[in-house]
């Protein structure tokens, strides 16, 4: 007996749905509002990484209460409450990785808007990196203070990342840093490298470690099956540098390009891991 070609069809389009894990997941771009608030099953399904009901696309639109965070000059800052929108970018996105290997299962949420702007440098250059960065080490606490005031300190997962933190003759070293919110990484929006100076530096015999390393290399599900929301029509920071002077950027148009260090008006559009 021969089995209708739409019939086995409609089994190919269903089977996913059938398998609860990341692998099956990630493979299966949905949409769906999840509601306004990270739920208890939700957060089950996640840290037993069957993903049940969670798909990229998914999003919550949370209502964030007030929060406080502590700026560069360890005054405390006041926020007003406001709405955002958090998509899920992946799932397990960086599962076994890190210096010490992350085992937890996880969502990569990012925000549809930028939450606010700001400079990546008070010097205007790129010398200490993206780690040591003004951004990077007083800025994205105010980021950080946002999401766990959405989603609740014990669902904000820490993790290992690779990231610059010093840049010489135009080459950028490389160093572990633990971590729960980052700026993206030009490979996690667009797939591949645009302008990240981190070029490999070979000697006669070997490529030089610490030049361009990441375990953020592979673009997220969410920006693979939906490239229209690269763009947000607003411009925001990536973590890549430049140039002695510029990091990265997405700009309101949808383009990779750089832009000045000490530029205050670019977006802040980070990433962080839920669970």
């Amino acid at each position: 007996m021969l089995i209708p070609a739409k019939f086995i069809q409609g089994l190919y389009a269903i089977a996913p749905l059938l398998v609860h894990n990341s692998g099956a997941h990630n493979a299966l771009y949905r949409g769906k509002n999840l509601g306004t608030a990270l739920t208890e099953v939700q957060s089950v399904a996640i840290r037993a990484g069957t993903f049940e009901d969670i798909y990229p696309g998914d999003y919550w639109t949370i209502t964030v209460p007030a929060y406080t965070w502590i700026d560069s000059n360890d005054t405390e800052q006041h926020e007003s409450p406001v709405t955002v929108t958090f998509r899920v970018a992946d799932l397990d996105y960086y599962l076994r990785t890190g210096i010490t290997e992350l085992t937890t299962h996880h969502v990569v949420v990012v925000p549809d808007n930028n939450l606010y702007n700001a400079r990546m440098s008070s010097t205007g250059d790129t010398r200490d990196g993206y780690a040591e960065s003004e951004i990077h080490k007083y800025n994205l606490r105010r980021a950080e203070a946002l999401f766990t005031a959405a989603f609740g300190e014990n669902h904000l997962l820490t993790y290992y990342e690779y990231l610059s933190d010093s840049v010489s003759n135009g080459i950028s070293n490389f160093s572990w840093y633990q971590t729960c919110v980052e700026l993206m990484d030009e490979r996690m929006v667009y797939g591949a490298i645009q302008f990240d100076n981190g070029l490999p530096k070979f000697t006669e015999d070997s490529c030089q470690e610490g030049t361009m390393h990441s375990i953020s290399c592979k673009q997220l599900n969410l920006f693979r099956y939906r490239p229209d929301m690269i763009s947000n029509r607003q411009e925001y920071w990536l973590r890549n540098i430049c140039s002695d002077s510029s990091f990265a950027y997405v700009s309101s148009k949808g383009y990779c390009g750089c832009n000045y260090a000490g530029y205050a008006n670019c977006g802040v559009r980070p990433i962080a891991l839920i669970y």
